[in-house]
């Protein structure tokens, strides 16, 4: 079976990017402020759609 990088399969290095992946972002929502109120609500609703 052929490696990728460093002596690493495909699958290998698939498992170690997800793992950065969410330390990035957990790293990354904590430093920065949450979205304002009105985008806040503005996504609530694309959410859950009210038919009318």
């Amino acid at each position: 079976m052929p490696t990728w990088f460093f002596s690493v399969s495909a699958e290998g290095i698939g498992t170690l990017g997800m793992i950065i992946n969410c330390i990035v972002t957990l790293i990354v929502s904590r430093l920065t402020p949450p979205p304002p109120a009105e985008i806040q609500d503005l996504v609530e609703d694309l959410r859950t759609p009210t038919l009318e």
